[in-house]
């Protein structure tokens, strides 16, 4: 295994960012850190090129928010890793309903 350049190869996700964000970030890159934090995606994180690398540290929690998958590798590639991350399935209405029921509870 060759080890990756931090700086040059590398995209750093952090909070607050968007899937079309992250998508973009990773076009060219070999692999994605993702920071600690909750992330709500509209869409799926797409994984499309071989031996790339997504690591989680602090166990980051990626919420499918439309339906989707969070993270999609597609099915051309090959030796894609996949580590340290907590992928939570949901749905707009499931999401929708927590939403609503948080803003509805008392402080």
């Amino acid at each position: 295994p060759v080890a990756l350049d931090l700086a040059t190869e590398v995209f750093v996700v952090r909070p607050g960012m968007s899937a079309t964000v992250i998508n973009a970030g990773i076009l060219g890159k070999r692999g994605m850190l993702v920071t600690p934090g909750v992330y709500m995606l509209n869409a799926p994180l797409v994984i499309d090129k071989d031996d790339f690398v997504v690591l989680g540290i602090g166990f980051p929690t990626l919420v499918a928010t439309s339906g989707t998958s969070a993270l999609k590798v597609t099915p051309t590639c090959s030796r894609v890793r996949v580590a340290g991350l907590l992928l939570e399935a949901g749905t707009a209405s499931t999401l929708g309903t927590r939403e609503q029921q948080r803003a509805a509870a008392p402080p």
